[in-house]
């Protein structure tokens, strides 16, 4: 694991997503980071499952969000505006 900040952006967007970045404590310290946090042992369980929202969740928010627009007003106001009233 690199004890160091990648330079290139795509080389620490892969870095951190990995979990490959090992930093040295006193930088963890001097952030205020827990480093036992940071660092996990070897033998340390790996982290749970990370919650996602599934496509049929995201579905009927759109539905719900879409529903609401009242699409004649939005028309009607754009028409009014490119004529000019206000």
């Amino acid at each position: 694991m690199p004890a160091f900040l990648p330079a290139n952006q795509e080389a620490v967007v892969e870095a951190v997503s990995k979990g490959s970045l090992n930093l040295p404590p006193a930088l963890l310290e001097a952030l205020g980071m827990d480093a036992a946090l940071r660092n996990p042992r070897d033998d340390q369980p790996a982290a749970g499952p990370v919650p996602f929202t599934t496509l049929g969740e995201a579905e009927v928010a759109l539905r719900r969000a879409f529903g609401r627009i009242n699409v004649s007003k939005l028309v009607g106001d754009r028409i009014d505006a490119a004529r000019g009233r206000v």
